[in-house]
């Protein structure tokens, strides 16, 4: 069987449009381009109208982006993009999958057997926009951890599963909007930093599981845009705050809160004040954590099922011991909180739980290679916070199997990930449905999304039998091709 290799010459020659479109730097275009499809540049192009803000058609079909009533701008600050505003961020979203939907995968490496496979994976057009903008996005760093340690999203104390959050937000989960900073600091809290205090920002980047007292900063549930329920715990000079999230549910009956312990640094204490602690925690519903829990971050399940519109409340108790301060007045001393968490189940009709759903892997051998394919169906929904798309999406992973066993994100460009989507869709008076039934396919992508973007806002009910369903596909078309499938689950 003939193997995959890669031309040198595309190497330089992807090497050669970074370097050409990287030193291009405008501010916000209003006028629209015209990027031929048999251009020799047309990566390029696609690229440097993405930088400037640009609508752009290709080969004159009129594919112009889907924006609502302008266009946006992206630049690079402190390690960030920002973006004007929340719509232009959703403009530079769809902006990115035009240009992924055009771009010219002929330019792009084949990665089989490539000692830089690992620095390459990825989404190419993302990958040349990155390379472009000089920055390190979130969903690069997951993307080349994956290859060290495919199970390593179970470790983190922030988890991040959208992919456009991923792509907007650099390693440091973080990204500006306007005035505004958004930083993840946990999977379901995020710190708001607004009037561009980067001193606040470089406090939070140099004291990771630290907070400071500035009235710039406000933590607030990623969900809700509202502002975290919050117990101080005082120890003398030093204070930690308590604060939690509802993180997700669970097949509609269960709820998970995420809790978490953050010092609080003070004009009068400074970073270096801190006491280590252990804390030990009852949440009220009989269940209650290890008295000497050292872990800032917890995850705690109510098996709760309350009735629709119903929500029961559950009294926590949360004990702190100081050890190890460097102040006097705060070693060995035990503080207490007793905050109160609402498990609530919303009124059956539409839903609007931003959610994901895995398929199992599919295995196969081509060529000598042992691959898996892998899918997930989800849906996001916008938030009053936190600019998501209204979009039910359909992810295709292609992974190859390495001698130590691990399965790699990997692509190829013989074949092509296909996806569909199908079901219906719920408007916004969560009767009426709009049929879905949407197929896309790329090459050479580890990541393939279908956005079925809706402009009303949608939903899904946990009642309803016909729920949303996608197919996830490969296709190796070398000689008589050679085909791939697997029945994705259901998106509940």
């Amino acid at each position: 069987m003939k193997k995959f290799k890669m031309g040198g010459g595309i190497l330089l020659l992807l090497t050669l449009g970074i370097v050409i479109f990287s030193s291009c730097k405008k501010d916000f275009i209003s006028d629209s381009v015209k990027i031929e499809a048999a251009s020799k540049n047309k990566n390029s192009e696609l690229i440097s109208a993405l930088k400037a803000g640009q609508q752009f058609s290709v080969n004159n079909t009129n594919n112009l982006l889907p924006n609502t009533g302008g266009g946006y701008s992206v630049s690079l600050v402190n390690g960030m993009l920002k973006f004007n505003s929340s719509d232009g961020m959703l403009n530079f979203l769809n902006a990115l999958d035009t240009a992924i939907s055009n771009w010219d995968t002929n330019s792009d490496p084949e990665l089989e057997g490539l000692p830089s496979e690992k620095n390459l994976a990825g989404d190419p057009t993302k990958n040349a926009f990155d390379s472009a903008m000089g920055f390190l996005s979130l969903r690069k760093k997951y993307e080349k951890a994956y290859y060290d340690d495919p199970g390593f999203q179970a470790n983190l104390s922030v988890k991040i599963d959208e992919e456009d959050t991923r792509t907007v937000l650099n390693e440091n989960n973080e990204v500006q909007i306007g005035t505004t900073i958004y930083k993840f600091m946990g999977t379901n809290i995020i710190a708001e930093i607004v009037n561009e205090d980067y001193t606040t920002l470089q406090f939070l980047r140099d004291h990771p599981g630290l907070i400071n007292n500035s009235p710039n900063l406000t933590l607030k549930d990623i969900t809700t845009g509202l502002k975290l329920p919050q117990s101080d715990i005082v120890f003398g000079t030093c204070v930690i705050t308590v604060v939690y999230a509802i993180q997700k549910n669970i097949n509609g009956d269960f709820r998970q809160i995420q809790l978490r312990m953050i010092p609080v640094a003070t004009p009068d204490n400074g970073p270096t004040a801190f006491c280590g602690y252990y804390y030990y925690v009852k949440w009220g519903d009989g269940f209650e954590t290890s008295p000497f829990n050292l872990v800032p971050t917890i995850n705690h399940t109510y098996n709760a099922s309350p009735a629709p519109g119903q929500c029961p409340s559950y009294n926590m108790s949360i004990k702190v011991t100081a050890i190890a301060c460097n102040n006097s007045d705060c070693n060995n001393k035990v503080g207490t909180a007793n905050p109160t968490v609402a498990i609530c189940n919303a009124v059956p009709g539409c839903g609007k739980n931003t959610s994901s759903v895995p398929s199992p892997p599919n295995y196969f051998t081509y060529g000598g290679i042992n691959y898996r394919i892998i899918g997930e169906v989800g849906a996001q929904h916008a938030t009053s916070i936190w600019p998501r798309r209204n979009i039910i999406y359909s992810r295709t992973f292609w992974q190859k199997q390495n001698s130590n066993g691990n399965w790699y994100p990997t692509k190829n460009r013989k074949a092509r990930l296909t996806a569909r989507v199908y079901g219906p869709v719920f408007l916004n008076d969560c009767t009426t449905t709009s049929p879905r039934d949407k197929t896309t396919h790329s090459r050479n992508q580890v990541h393939m999304t279908t956005n079925d973007v809706i402009g009303e806002q949608f939903g899904y009910t946990r009642i309803d039998p016909n729920l949303i369903k996608s197919d996830h596909y490969v296709f190796i078309d070398i000689g008589g091709g050679y085909t791939v499938s697997i029945l994705g689950h259901k998106l509940q």
